[in-house]
């Protein structure tokens, strides 16, 4: 516990400035800053400390006198600064889920456990006003018990926004399939109901000409398709359908709990508002209508959450990171619920990558679990400097698109 605001660095200023301009109003202090481009220094700006040092060089940053690191770097990077961060004493709150493989679950929940550092996963949509509403509903035990639940996170973009954000053929974005990135999926139905996955099944859709139209507008862009769907078989005998980030239409997220005594979802388009719905026949006592749709609102700190990014969720995951740090209160998303994350779209892609058949998801709690993956290092991912590391192909259907490139290279022959 600490008696003063927690000093905080950032790693990764093109989204970290964002969080930490969120992290001031939730009682952060922002000492120090990281990035390999000294142009982005510019961001702290105005929400940095006037003495805040700035740095190039993560070993340099890492021994500055601060509580705790936002990681803020590429999404497939995160395990190995986290691990030196936290044996460096200081406490992690990632931007991402944090592992890109099983091995580095393992050596991620093995670090924390072994320094007793604190460790947060940021993710942001279960504090949205409609996704904190359906939490409050249902674990408030009215609706019941979840049978099935949907999580939906669409994020398309023309060519020329995806190669704004995805600098360089080794860049993650270039490379990560529809499966991976399920936090915003599947993260807010794992707060809401607290089921833990068990099991998965998974298949991605491939289209080949736009699958081609891709490679040639991303140059030469590895990850092609469409969508990745993941049935997953919770703990508690759920069964919960998410999606990936998808390339639908239009830009949206959903979500929605089936239970024993009724539903709620949020509106499409409108993730401030919840659709609450009761059969009939079992009303709770005190509820006069069956169907009903509402704005949500948070309990408490509106004010302070109303006008923050993401929908107000960049100030709550900031605010109790800050709680974590200044009174040892657990967030949610501590290092074993955030790898059972990574560790969920890493065995949804093998799972695609073997036609839609089933794998368990591995309980990184289990240190005899632990062993058989600590060397399990498949991945889609590339180094971003050397190209080295990648172990799998980054789109499940990659027989089906070579296929179609030599069909095209042989048409024009």
């Amino acid at each position: 516990m600490l008696d003063r605001k927690p000093r905080v660095g950032v790693f990764g200023l093109n989204r970290g400035s964002t969080l930490a301009k969120n992290g001031r109003p939730a009682g952060l202090e922002f000492v120090a800053a990281c990035d390999k481009n000294p142009g982005t220094f510019k961001y702290m700006k105005g929400i940095a400390e006037p003495d805040a040092v700035y740095y190039t060089d993560f070993d340099d940053f890492i021994r500055h006198d601060m509580d705790a690191v936002i990681l803020a770097n590429y999404f497939n990077q995160h395990t190995e600064f986290a691990i030196k961060a936290m044996k460096a004493g200081k406490a992690v709150i990632s931007e991402c889920t944090p592992a890109a493989s099983l091995a580095e679950c393992v050596a991620l929940v093995e670090a924390a456990e072994q320094t007793g550092m604190k460790y947060m996963l940021a993710e942001n949509y279960p504090f949205m006003r409609g996704c904190a509403e359906m939490a409050r509903v249902y674990q408030s035990g009215i609706l019941g018990k979840v049978v099935f639940a949907e999580g939906e996170y669409v994020h398309p973009m023309s060519s020329g926004e995806f190669l704004g954000i995805s600098p360089g053929k080794n860049h993650w974005r270039r490379h990560n399939t529809k499966i991976h990135y399920i936090t915003h999926s599947l993260g807010p139905l794992l707060y809401m109901t607290g089921a833990k996955p068990v099991r998965v099944n998974a298949e991605t859709v491939f289209l080949k000409d736009h699958a081609l139209e891709l490679y040639d507008t991303c140059e030469q862009r590895a990850a092609v398709e469409e969508a990745g769907i993941m049935l997953i078989q919770m703990d508690n005998g759920a069964v919960f359908r998410i999606s990936g980030s998808n390339n639908l239409a239009p830009h949206d997220n959903w979500y929605r709990l089936a239970c024993t005594n009724g539903s709620i979802e949020t509106v499409r388009g409108n993730n401030g508002r919840v659709i609450l719905d009761y059969g009939a026949w079992e009303l709770p006592v005190g509820v006069t209508e069956s169907h009903r749709i509402y704005d949500a609102q948070w309990d408490e700190l509106t004010d302070l959450a109303i006008n923050a990014d993401h929908g107000g969720g960049d100030f709550w995951e900031m605010y109790k990171f800050m709680r974590y740090l200044r009174y040892d209160e657990k967030p949610y998303f501590d290092v074993y619920n955030s790898v059972i994350m990574s560790a969920t779209a890493v065995m949804a892609y093998k799972s695609a990558l073997c036609e839609g058949a089933p794998f368990d998801i591995p309980d990184f709690r289990d240190r005899d679990i632990r062993k058989l993956y600590a060397e399990d290092r498949f991945t889609p991912f590339p180094d971003y400097d050397t190209g080295e590391g990648k172990t799998l192909p980054s789109n499940a259907h990659q027989d089906l698109f070579d296929a179609a490139l030599a069909a095209r290279e042989a048409a024009k022959a």
